[in-house]
């Protein structure tokens, strides 16, 4: 099926001229804090109010911070996300796949402005369906937290950006445990499973 709602192109997301009218001297020390705030992205607890724009970070342009290298339990969920985006990789490129040709954005990085200033936020990928865009996170164990990481953050991002698309939420995690809560999560057993199903979030057991 073709698609009627093509995603953005770069000359879409380059920053407009009121985004670009903040970019100045005056602001850089706001700058700063908004970054040494958000040093550790996967911990914070930022939601999403008054959005004012929201754009994936342009070709050329440099991330917002530098990488780190995680030890422990953070290297193993590094390695485990790793894992899943090479499998989407896979995916996109497999013909009796629904992800089929379709478009897969690594780790990318999103940057916005809302009522609390200016930020970044890196969900761990994107797909772009025909009339959907899925949000991945990839948790070595599961979590609740998940919840307002996916809806409250990434979701709204998601829908500007794309904002004739509907969205399909997912944790991907290796570790289910032993409770989920039902009211906010549809497990599923293959992709195929899932369908459109706003307010609530997939939950997918994946090895790995």
């Amino acid at each position: 099926m073709s698609s009627n709602n093509p995603a953005p192109s770069v000359e879409q997301l380059k920053p407009s001229p009121s985004e670009q009218s903040q970019e100045t001297p005056s602001n850089l020390l706001d700058k700063v804090i908004d970054v040494r705030s958000q040093r550790h992205p996967r911990r914070m607890s930022r939601k999403i109010s008054g959005l004012e724009w929201a754009r994936l970070r342009l070709p050329g342009e440099a991330p917002p911070w530098p990488k780190v290298r995680h030890k422990g339990k953070q290297a193993q969920g590094k390695t485990y996300e790793r894992k899943l985006i090479k499998h989407l990789e896979g995916l996109v490129t497999k013909r009796n796949s629904i992800f089929y040709g379709r478009e897969l954005l690594p780790s990318p990085w999103i940057y916005f402005l809302d009522i609390n200033g200016k930020g970044w936020a890196q969900p761990d990928a994107l797909l772009v369906h025909d009339n959907l865009v899925w949000i991945f996170e990839a948790k070595l164990t599961h979590t609740e937290d998940s919840v307002d990481q996916l809806l409250k953050l990434y979701v709204p991002l998601v829908k500007h950006i794309w904002p004739n698309k509907g969205h399909v939420a997912m944790e991907v995690c290796h570790n289910i445990g032993p409770i989920y809560r039902a009211d906010k999560w549809t497990r599923v057993m293959l992709f195929d499973d899932v369908y459109e199903n706003f307010g609530k979030i997939y939950l997918y057991h994946w090895m790995g």
